[in-house]
């Protein structure tokens, strides 16, 4: 599901393991995205670790060339992105991660499908509470225009309407921050009902867990 921070997670993750210098030979993150066929993915990760693989090579050549030189970067921590559909490691040309070579994957999803397939461990990242996600909407549309007693019922119902979705609630408030105009709030409220059912359809956040092997964040 989009807008439960699984991405702000992956490269908080990403920046977390950077920070240990001494766990990891090398930590690459790569936003996979959308319709990404496995020669994508491939040129996706060489490109990331600074590395040429051949474009004219068939999937299989590319494979080995990736693997290889992922397996010359030593213990290395891979960090997957907004992964739409399942795939093989080995045929993308990455090493499987196991407790012996200390390598670590971890994927964000937006389907849990993805992560039964990966064979991931999966922690679910809840939605906000009703009183946490106006708190956030607060502190990112500002508290001044909480004066307004016209404005503040109508303010209650678009935060209502982000569906306790991080991201939705931050996007929204920072666009309505400053704005005294009563029918621009009117509406914004009318846009966000014209697409609740779209945003609460989805209403189940999960992300992955960093493991010795793969971990796999969905929904």
């Amino acid at each position: 599901m989009s807008g439960v921070g699984k991405t702000s997670l992956s490269k908080h993750v990403n920046n977390e393991l950077i920070k240990d210098a001494n766990k990891f030979n090398i930590v690459v993150w790569v936003n996979v995205s959308r319709n990404c066929s496995v020669t994508a993915l491939q040129s996706k990760i060489a490109k990331a670790v600074n590395v040429v693989i051949p474009e004219d090579e068939d999937e299989t050549m590319r494979a080995g060339v990736l693997s290889k030189m992922l397996h010359q970067k030593g213990r290395y921590a891979l960090i997957l992105d907004d992964v739409w559909e399942s795939f093989s490691l080995e045929e993308v040309g990455i090493p499987e991660p196991t407790t012996g070579n200390g390598s670590k994957l971890v994927l964000t999803t937006r389907s849990l499908d993805v992560c039964h397939r990966m064979d991931c461990r999966v922690i679910t990242m809840e939605l906000l509470p009703q009183a946490d996600a106006w708190t956030l909407f607060l502190n990112k549309v500002g508290q001044g225009l909480m004066s307004s007693a016209e404005i503040v019922p109508v303010a209650r119902y678009v935060a209502e309407r982000c569906g306790g979705l991080p991201w939705v609630i931050i996007t929204v408030a920072s666009s309505m921050r400053g704005e005294y105009n009563i029918q621009i709030w009117r509406n914004t409220l009318k846009e966000l009902n014209r697409n609740v059912q779209t945003i609460n359809g989805d209403a189940m956040g999960v992300a992955v867990a960093v493991a010795n092997g793969t971990g796999c964040a969905g929904p």
